[in-house]
């Protein structure tokens, strides 16, 4: 602009003459709803809204990423370690039961005792055998302890304990169910086998406690 002439100025912009274009339904899914504040009523359709779903996925991977992580972590290792070995032991009681089935000739089925007889001479060892009756015992006590354990132990290990703290409650349980084994099928006098029972049924017990602490929602 030279010295001494007049300033140029700019031509004022109309905004009702200037050129609308109108959003198009993938952008009116895509802008923010803050966008549409402080503008008039008239001119708020030409504003794009968005919709708050496209949030949702991420917070789902986040929630996923958050789940495998806890998969991923030792204390969820630990518990699938002694687990395993508990399952295993519970499983070596169906095996005992059949080990002094045969060897004290007791069976529950006619077809089993065609081995050893027939007709008449096979009803005999159609009869209940006090070893085999407490080996029966013993798994029946497996089942009703082992199967809350691997329930709730499974819900304690995802609820993010201390790695020494899960250590300690998978051991003493691992540790109470075969001494109570040994102390049934021995036998060993009590309160050898009580104790042991009380053991593990108390681990369960304080895990529960601790995953209803945790995260109660009622």
């Amino acid at each position: 602009m030279a010295h001494g002439s007049p300033a140029t100025r700019l031509p004022r912009m109309d905004p009702n003459s200037s050129p609308r274009v109108r959003a198009g339904p993938q952008a009116q899914s895509s802008a923010p709803n803050f966008l549409r504040f402080g503008v008039p009523p008239a001119r708020r359709e030409w504003i794009p809204k968005v919709d708050p779903s496209w949030l949702r996925p991420s917070v789902r991977y986040a929630e996923m990423a958050e789940l495998a992580q806890l998969i991923d972590s030792e204390v969820f290792l630990a518990y699938a370690t002694y687990t395993t070995i508990v399952l295993l032991k519970m499983m070596l009681m169906s095996v005992t039961t059949a080990f002094f089935r045969i060897t004290r000739k007791a069976f529950s089925n006619p077809e089993d005792t065609v081995t050893f007889g027939k007709g008449e001479n096979a009803k005999k060892y159609l009869r209940t055998d006090p070893d085999v009756e407490r080996v029966r015992r013993g798994h029946l006590n497996d089942l009703e302890n082992i199967v809350p354990f691997i329930g709730i132990g499974l819900l304690y290990a995802l609820s993010g304990p201390a790695l020494s703290t899960a250590l300690l409650h998978f051991r003493i349980f691992v540790g109470a169910r075969i001494f109570h084994t040994i102390a049934y099928l021995t036998p060993l006098p009590q309160p050898s086998r009580g104790l042991s029972w009380a053991a593990g049924y108390a681990v369960t017990i304080s895990m529960a406690y601790r995953v209803l602490t945790t995260g109660l929602y009622l």
